[in-house]
């Protein structure tokens, strides 16, 4: 049920996951799963939900295993959507009541943001639909906002069944029970984007390198130097372990919101040193994970 998308390390697309050839939709923030199980039982589309939260997810695996047409991908909006699909892969996106963030202090994390919709346009097909409810006053005005300016999408009249499914779920009962104003964008895409955010994910496996003329002193020395930071990621030292004839380096590694903690093996046989993945089958190998191998290596 689980898209484990981190063993490929590169863009999918969804259609490979699923046995039959339908429609792909994918909603963003599932939480407890109510939105994507009503849809499901009305449309024939292939599903998949978007989700951060380890307790969703436990809670998604046990409701929503029994149908062949639901995936889970475990991930972060923002970084989904801007590397996870291939170009022109989904049909439709639905979020449904997102956390609005209202807080000025909590501007950055609102994932709903100009950039975001550009995302959405990549990975979206040609007349590809999107569908919000939110019941935030503030979060509906700044979604206007971004619509004025953004060119690939044009308004419509929302699908009446899409509006009662929305409202079926617990925060829509939950809402409407306290008669909360609801706010509602129905997108159609009108025009292609390219993709102007770097690539973070690479398609490429590690394996190890080899130090030769291994001086451990030094190596340390240069471990704890590694320190990257700039507009799109941050890369740290942060710990080293040691063994007798091994040791094992940690660094703290976030490129956009993907954050990693990266942890490598070091065996040392007489003047050499070879350097793996302590968590090969765990670690993502994206651009900044081979920054720090390169730093090491050199």
């Amino acid at each position: 049920m689980i898209i484990e998308w981190q063993k490929t390390g590169k863009p999918i697309d969804p259609a490979n996951f699923f046995p039959f050839s339908r429609k792909t939709s994918v909603e963003i923030g599932f939480g407890k799963g109510d939105f994507i199980e009503n849809y499901c039982k009305v449309y024939r589309d292939n599903l998949i939900g978007i989700e951060i939260s380890e307790y969703s997810l436990r809670n998604a695996i046990k409701r929503l295993s029994k149908y062949n047409n639901i995936k889970i991908l475990k991930s972060e909006a923002f970084f989904a959507i801007g590397h996870l699909f291939r170009k022109s892969t989904i049909d439709k996106i639905f979020i449904i009541f997102p956390d609005p963030w209202p807080k000025k202090r909590h501007y950055k994390k609102r994932f709903l943001n100009s950039e975001f919709f550009d995302r959405l346009a990549y990975v979206l097909k040609n007349r590809g639909k999107i569908f919000i409810i939110t019941d935030e006053k503030v979060l509906a005005e700044n979604i206007n906002k971004i619509l004025q300016k953004n060119q690939h999408f044009s308004l419509k009249k929302p699908p009446v069944k899409y509006i009662e499914l929305a409202k079926n779920t617990k925060y829509g009962k939950k809402w409407r029970d306290y008669k909360k104003q609801f706010f509602i964008f129905y997108l159609v895409k009108v025009k292609g984007i390219k993709k102007y955010w770097d690539d973070i994910l690479t398609g490429k496996r590690f394996d190890h390198i080899l130090i030769e003329d291994f001086d451990l002193k030094k190596f340390i020395k240069k471990a704890k130097g590694v320190f990257i930071k700039d507009k799109s990621k941050f890369i740290s030292f942060k710990n080293i372990y040691r063994g007798e004839r091994n040791f094992i380096l940690e660094f703290i590694l976030k490129e956009e919101t993907l954050l990693q903690n990266i942890f490598l093996k070091g065996e040392i046989l007489e003047k050499k040193c070879v350097i793996k993945s302590l968590n090969p089958y765990n670690t993502i190998f994206t651009k900044g994970f081979f920054e720090i191998v390169n730093a090491l290596s050199l």
